[in-house]
């Protein structure tokens, strides 16, 4: 059992640099030292932890015999060792980080998939047919604790989509190649901008595609009121964007602003244009008038000033 204990201290000791060198707020970082503050909010941004260890030939016991549940083992697996060397200490130092950061954790054990050592090295050619049915027994159970546990990411109660979780991968890895520390605070923000900047020049196609069905309705004569559609459009617009936009009103403030903005210019454009279709069709109407009285002139159909009126 220490064998497979020793191998997931030494697997996962980058935790130990990752919680010590990643910050959830700006500010200095000196040497290795974190402060507490940042390290319990830090904790709330890492993802579940499952320790899997294939080939696990042992039972799972605790010193007295006692059967224990995967989950047990790992916690187990996870108390301090006596000892006041160097490398007892680096070992329990990465045991307590991983307990701190990944506060929800399990582990899952599989048996060797097939007994034969030559099969083992074709492990990827192999039909299930081929694999030890207790392997595939605790695959499938594997398999059904993930997808049961499995969640959307997310960061400050917001789910990240595929675009927000690249965004914010990038900024961790422009930090680290840049020789920064990662900052979470920073990459939300970074995030929050780009989503609504995005957010915002789809309220502009919106203001624009109203607009147009607007216009459309005007061609098909029904009368309209600029100023009751504007104020209608511009409710819309902004509570859409409210609620699809990332950050509180006052970050959200200057953009909304320019919303405000946008709208009152677009639709400005938009009463030069009525004007210039409504002027249209007053000139094709007269345009018609005239000259169905310029045909009736000639044709003789009116002869007297009062039946011209």
């Amino acid at each position: 059992t220490e064998i497979y204990t020793e191998q997931i201290v030494g697997s996962v000791r980058c935790v130990q640099e990752t919680g010590y060198q990643r910050r959830v707020h700006g500010g200095s970082s000196q040497g290795n030292s974190v402060d507490a503050t940042s390290i319990e909010e830090t904790d709330l941004y890492f993802p579940s932890f499952l320790w899997v260890i294939r080939d696990f030939a042992l039972r799972i016991q605790d010193q007295q015999g006692n059967e224990m549940t995967s989950k047990d083992y790992i916690e187990k697996s996870l108390t301090s060792q006596k000892g006041v060397s160097e490398v007892v200490e680096q070992k329990n130092r990465t045991r307590r980080l991983i307990k701190h950061f990944f506060k929800d954790r399990d582990c899952g054990v599989l048996v060797r998939p097939v007994e034969n050592e030559k099969l083992l090295q074709i492990l990827d050619t192999l039909h299930n047919e081929e694999l030890r049915p207790e392997f595939m027994e605790q695959m499938q159970s594997l398999r059904k604790k993930i997808f049961k546990r499995v969640k959307p990411k997310m960061l400050n109660g917001k789910v990240l989509d595929g675009r927000m979780l690249v965004q914010i991968t990038k900024s961790y890895i422009e930090a680290i190649n840049g020789g920064s520390v990662p900052n979470i605070e920073n990459a939300w923000t970074s995030v929050c901008k780009a989503e609504s900047e995005r957010f915002f020049n789809e309220s502009l196609e919106q203001i624009d595609q109203k607009i147009s069905d607007i216009l459309q309705q005007a061609k098909n004569g029904k009368s309209l009121s600029i100023k009751t559609i504007k104020k209608k459009v511009k409710g819309e617009v902004i509570e859409d964007f409210k609620k699809k936009a990332l950050g509180s009103e006052e970050e959200l403030k200057g953009l909304i602003e320019q919303l405000e903005i946008q709208v009152k210019k677009k639709f400005e454009y938009f009463r030069v244009q009525l004007e210039e279709q409504v002027q249209e069709k007053y000139d094709e109407f007269l345009q018609k008038a005239f000259e169905q009285i310029e045909q009736n002139l000639q044709s003789g159909e009116i002869k007297t000033f009062m039946k011209w009126r």
